[in-house]
């Protein structure tokens, strides 16, 4: 029988002199930095509690070894549910970092395994722990916040150290912080200088290799197709403040639950989305005309037009008060449901279908406008999507597609770099994993399907039967982004600067085109 010595402390980002000496400097520059730091770290590193960790221990690390081992917890923890404790052979609570290490080196002599139990991915703070272990040369593995299960080998505990190194003191974003104010003059005139060049440029675009696209990895599993409308049956686009509940908060800081579906629901959610993209609605005459800058309202009055991936049927709202005749469809009957009730509510027509979007129930050449917005980067088979919108649009009609975009900010720092390197996670995950992992509800758990495209893939592979394809990049979150990269003067940072990366290196790409 094999003892196993499971152990879980809490993510300790900076030594404890640094800690010390914050506590003592209350009110001056070294506990401000150590305050500042050390949220962007915790922020960054996005560690699991306790219970999380023994609930992942059960469900994954467990099962990873035989039935007749005997599982024995040492736990450094303010706060957990008691209930954990009667799942293993002993679990043991202590108040201290040193009495942690204490009781590990009393009980290291006695286990075959050691399995830690790294809140966040890559374990900050385990590295006195690590050496106890290897010291007395027992088999060592670790199950981190991520849900990864792994055998800490001298190579992999090498990997590990310089990624803590890199996140813990900041390392990237150091050097950009540095270098962003002497990069940036130069690079607002040279975009200035040659958008319209790159615009031009990647409306000819030729030359590409589809062996490098991230489509070529498009599935047609049923079962993908199920999670992905389970996923999203479970968590609606409400725009809350919890990732799919109707669960506000108002300017004051008060959370604020409203009943799904009432008409408090629908103000909530309208109000959030046109918060969330007010770089994108015109004013005409004192009144908002909400995504009055990418919509033309006025030249599809009294004529067909199809989105899909309703949501909560913001959009399908203002387009059919303007007078089209609209059909709004989505895979998720959560929000077919919702959006049925918001055109009752509103007394509005509207022909609201739950329909898969690779099998449109619609004659050919039947809309006069498709549009899509951030939706179809998580459908298994955009290609085939497409290929029916291009079906259901009339001749000379166009379409207006709302898509993730992988030459981003977001996706090269936040996803590629923060997740797959300094969070191991490209050790587990290929590109579009890490794209459906970390684009969407990264700080839960991710959806089934996500990925992010790019313009040259959208000429040559997604949209090669459409005219005159024209882009535009939305970079709203790129002031998140910047608070990591541009540290503690990102909030100086000129909004024409923003905006010119953003026309580069935003992470909506706005997308229309003609049949």
């Amino acid at each position: 029988m094999q003892n196993i010595l499971l152990l879980y402390q809490p993510p300790k980002m900076y030594p404890d002199w640094i800690v010390n000496k914050s506590a003592k400097n209350k009110h001056g520059i070294i506990n401000r930095l150590y305050t500042y730091f050390n949220h962007l770290a915790i922020v960054k590193a996005n560690p699991r509690t306790a219970d999380y960790c023994l609930q992942n221990t059960l469900d994954n690390a467990v099962t990873e070894f035989e039935e007749s081992a005997e599982f024995h917890v040492v736990l450094l923890a303010d706060e957990f549910d008691n209930k954990y404790s009667s799942y293993f052979s002993s679990f043991k609570k202590v108040q201290s970092r040193s009495e942690f290490e204490s009781e590990v080196k009393e009980r290291i002599y006695g286990v075959d395994i050691v399995v830690l139990l790294y809140p966040d991915s890559i374990g900050q703070g385990f590295e006195q722990i690590e050496k106890i272990v290897t010291r007395e040369k027992k088999k060592l593995y670790a199950l981190n916040g991520r849900k990864r299960f792994f055998e800490l080998t001298p190579d992999i505990l090498k990997s590990l150290k310089i990624r803590r190194i890199f996140e813990k003191y900041f390392a990237l974003e150091i050097i950009t912080s540095f270098l962003f104010p002497f990069f940036s003059i130069p690079y607002f005139v040279y975009e200035f200088c040659t958008r319209k060049l790159y615009q031009r440029t990647f409306r000819k675009s030729l030359a590409y290799d589809s062996r490098q696209s991230v489509l070529t990895e498009e599935i047609e599993d049923t079962s993908v197709i199920n999670q992905i409308k389970t996923y999203w049956s479970s968590r609606p686009q409400t725009y809350g403040a919890e990732d799919g509940k109707p669960v506000y908060r108002d300017e004051d800081g008060t959370m604020v639950s409203v009943e799904l579906g009432d008409n408090e629901f629908f103000e909530k959610v309208d109000s959030t989305f046109y918060k969330w993209n007010k770089p994108l609605h015109r004013e005409i005459n004192g009144e908002i005309i909400p995504f009055g800058k990418i919509f033309n309202y006025e030249d599809y009055k009294d004529k067909n037009v199809l989105e899909i991936g309703c949501g909560m049927g913001t959009m399908a709202m203002n387009w059919a008060q303007r007078g089209a005749l609209v059909s709004a469809v989505d895979l998720n009957p959560v929000a077919v449901e919702q959006t049925k009730k918001r055109f009752a509510m509103k007394n509005i027509p509207g022909n609201i279908k739950q329909v898969d979007a690779r099998k449109l129930p619609f004659n050919e050449n039947y809309f006069n406008y498709v549009y899509s917005w951030g939706v179809l980067h998580h459908s298994p088979n955009i290609k085939k999507s497409m290929k029916e919108i291009h079906r259901v649009l009339a001749p000379g009609g166009r379409v207006g597609l709302m898509l993730y975009h992988r030459n981003s900010l977001l996706f090269r720092y936040m996803v590629e770099y923060t997740e797959g390197f300094l969070h191991f996670e490209n050790h587990f995950l290929s590109q579009v994993e890490l794209a459906s992992r970390y684009g969407d509800g990264a700080r839960e758990e991710g959806n089934p399907y996500t990925f992010p495209v790019t313009k040259k893939e959208i000429l040559q592979e997604i949209m090669p039967g459409f005219k005159n394809v024209r882009f535009k990049l939305f970079g709203t979150e790129l002031e998140g982004i910047l608070f990591f990269l541009c540290l503690r003067y990102n909030k100086y940072i000129p909004l024409p600067l923003i905006k010119s990366y953003a026309r580069r290196f935003g992470w909506s790409m706005w997308i229309e085109a003609e049949k």
